[in-house]
């Protein structure tokens, strides 16, 4: 499999970037060129080995730089000796892991820093510097007539020289700032590319060749995500750039090339290197050009949320959950997740306009709208209030894009519930002045509180539609048109009163704070019933409201009461237990506002 990435080509001559340390930070060699002649892009110059190391004039040449623009490579002095090197600013350090030199016979003798003796040191080279200053590079030593490589780090004046068990040869060729390495080792004749932790613990990782078909693996760089770029060769015998990640390993390609070489990854992800077209094919410089390329970034959506003042949304996880990670794509297949949220920290709750949002890496969210103070009067019909944040998505390979999550605060209506003493059935309404007007006319309607609350009028909601009985004195709701019509042209004892409130449309009663009404029909009393939560319904149908009760199914979706309705309907309650309770301290006989199941009440 191939990896989606942005190529860009630079313009100018042939040539090719070998290092990167950001796309504004990276090596580019002019092809036919010396390798003193690499130039930093942007920036231009070239490297004054000569001046300020007195280095023989066309041996230097950087190999590896970070994104601060600090250079690392080799050059050869006077007597031909090769030493690395490090150039900082406009300064340049002389890398060399070995002091108290001298010869023996046609050998290099030296002493590690830290005083050990290294025997037949032929040459030192330094390879990479990670973002935070750390260098890796690699010395060639011959003893018992054996040539062989090891390799060492440098960080302010401290050496660390280190093997791998087994390798007769390592060969480092890149460096993240956790001191991870990478590089190919020769085991048992054998190369094989590595991931070395600065603990000294190895990672062998030629099941490269089992995703990409590789012959031979060059890895040529990690960044500080532990992701490995670098190029290997294929069954077709042609060179093609790769990305290591996750215990597995895809191509880049730069489109309709012969080859491609990738020399470096930074901490974005992005990727450095160069590719060949089809003058290459006679293998000279001249077809070679430099290109940067940036992993494709994921393709959001942006999310909205709905609660109420005092209520709560919720998300949950993955992209295949109702979070805020639903419906986002990765170009590449790759794994996504939240990795910064403005405002706070992934995971932790974070203060907006009207309440508090967590927001977890996986997309799943909670979010309070608990800010009584701004949310005020609250939302009304023709008002909703916001609150919003930016978040930013991420995939494995640091392709990022931002994205937004609108918290809607809608307004909600109470509505009313009576049950009529009479008749034994409940009336319910949204009118404030008409619940005052019944509880003050109609004696036989008790008022039991808040039943239910429904939302304003808007492109979530549907018409509720309500008819009286004169048969039986009782109301009917309905949200069907079909039924309505019908019951218009075949129930001449049913008078249709119009709209009554709203419900929510398309709800399956999962959302927060929704609740599904199931609507029930006594066939004895020809009474209509709407049971307000599910512990109700299963009363009913267990026979706890008597006989002849039948499931007629979901009747449809409304708002549970807010916590400042509750607070309301229990306070006026309240009051009117108490005045009921001074009634009957005079002889009269007082009348409880609770039914039989604590909600509602059937008869």
């Amino acid at each position: 499999m191939m990896y989606n990435y942005s190529p860009v080509s630079l313009n100018g001559p042939y040539g090719e970037i070998y290092a990167i340390g950001s796309l504004s930070t990276f090596l580019f060699r002019a092809a036919g060129t010396e390798p003193a002649s690499a130039e930093i892009i942007p920036g231009g110059g070239t490297l004054d080995l000569a001046t300020r190391l007195g280095a023989i004039a066309g041996t230097g040449h950087a190999e590896g730089i970070n994104s601060k623009g600090e250079i690392v490579g080799s050059y050869n002095d006077a007597v031909g000796r090769q030493y690395g090197f490090l150039k900082s600013g406009e300064t340049y350090f002389q890398i060399n892991p070995f002091k108290g030199q001298g010869i023996d016979g046609e050998n290099l003798v030296g002493l590690t820093a830290d005083g050990r003796q290294v025997l037949g040191v032929l040459t030192t080279s330094a390879v990479d510097i990670s973002s935070n200053g750390v260098v890796v590079g690699n010395y060639v030593s011959k003893l018992d007539g054996e040539t062989h490589e090891r390799s060492f780090t440098y960080k302010d004046g401290a050496y660390k020289i280190f093997k791998i068990d087994g390798a007769a040869d390592i060969h480092s060729t890149g460096i993240n700032s956790f001191g991870q390495t990478v590089g190919v080792a020769t085991i048992a004749g054998k190369e094989h590319a590595f991931v070395r932790d600065d603990s000294g613990a190895v990672r062998l990782i030629d099941t490269i060749s089992d995703s990409i078909n590789a012959t031979k693996i060059t890895p040529q760089g990690i960044n500080d995500l532990g992701q490995v770029a670098g190029y290997y060769v294929g069954a077709d015998g042609k060179d093609h750039g790769f990305i290591y990640f996750g215990g597995s390993a895809k191509s880049i390609e730069f489109p309709n090339a012969y080859e491609t070489r990738i020399y470096g990854i930074d901490n974005a992800g992005d990727v450095a290197g160069s590719y060949h077209d089809s003058s290459y094919l006679v293998k000279n410089s001249i077809g070679t050009h430099a290109f940067t390329g940036s992993i494709a970034n994921p393709i959001t959506v942006a999310n909205t949320a709905t609660t109420v003042a005092g209520g709560t949304a919720t998300g949950t996880a993955g992209q295949f959950g109702s979070g805020i990670l639903a419906d986002d794509v990765d170009p590449n297949g790759l794994f996504l997740s939240i990795v910064a949220v403005t405002g706070g920290s992934v995971g932790s709750s974070i203060a907006g306009k009207y309440g508090h949002l967590k927001l977890n890496a996986d997309g799943s969210f909670v979010y309070n709208a608990d800010n009584a103070a701004a949310i005020g009067a609250g939302p009304s019909a023709n008002n909703p209030l916001h609150d919003t944040f930016t978040y930013t998505v991420a995939n494995a390979l640091g392709g990022k894009a931002d994205s937004t999550l609108d918290l809607k605060l809608e307004n909600v209506s109470a509505v009313y519930r009576f049950f009529d003493t009479k008749t034994q059935d409940h009336f319910y309404s949204t009118s404030a002045a008409e619940k005052s007007s019944i509880q003050t006319t109609l004696p036989n309607y008790r008022y039991e509180g808040i039943g239910w609350a429904t939302p304003d009028k808007g492109a979530g909601t549907t018409d509720v539609f309500r008819f009286f009985d004169s048969k039986t004195g009782t109301h009917f709701f309905t949200t069907s048109t079909a039924e309505r019509d019908s019951i218009v042209k075949t129930l001449p004892t049913y008078k249709y009163e119009g709209v009554a409130f709203q419900a929510y449309a398309g709800s399956d009663g999962s959302d927060p704070g929704v609740v599904f009404l199931e609507r029930f029909f006594n066939t004895k009393t020809q009474l209509h019933h709407y049971a307000a939560n599910a512990d109700e319904a299963y009363a009913i149908n267990h026979g706890a409201a008597g006989t002849g009760w039948v499931d007629e199914g979901k009747a449809f979706a409304v708002h549970a009461p807010t916590d400042s309705m509750n607070a309301a309907s229990s306070k006026e309650l309240s009051d009117i237990a108490s005045a009921q309770a001074q009634v009957s301290l005079t002889g009269i006989s007082s009348i409880s506002p609770y039914d039989s199941f604590g909600n509602i009440k059937l008869g």
